[in-house]
């Protein structure tokens, strides 16, 4: 099991290692640091990422929804999430949840099909 880092460079978050049950209270906490500090960034990058299960999606969602409100409540203006692991994908199907990951992941090559 690798442990989750969250890293802020500019407009990006970039996460990397496991997204999992176990890893992702402390991001949580991150987030709100985050927030209270002057924003989320707009844009999420998985690339790294090794793991994730339905206690990532949460958080991405949970950040998905700061993100929103940060942005005045308009839910047209999504964060990015790019590079969006297979496993990911396949979660938010099944949690009817890919719209609100949709944004990013078109395009940037995750070969995922509807």
């Amino acid at each position: 099991m690798s442990t989750a880092t969250l890293n802020v460079e500019g407009d990006i978050a970039r996460l990397s290692g496991d997204l999992t049950f176990a890893t992702v209270s402390a991001l949580f906490a991150r987030m709100e640091t985050i927030s209270a500090a002057g924003g989320m960034p707009p844009v999420v990058d998985l690339a790294a990422v090794e793991q994730i299960d339905s206690a990532g999606l949460a958080l991405l969602l949970e950040w998905q929804s700061a993100f929103v409100e940060q942005e005045g409540g308009s839910e047209t203006s999504l964060m990015r999430i790019d590079n969006p692991p297979q496993a990911l994908l396949k979660i938010a199907r099944l949690c009817d949840a890919e719209d609100y990951l949709s944004n990013g992941a078109s395009g940037h090559g995750h070969g995922a099909s509807g």
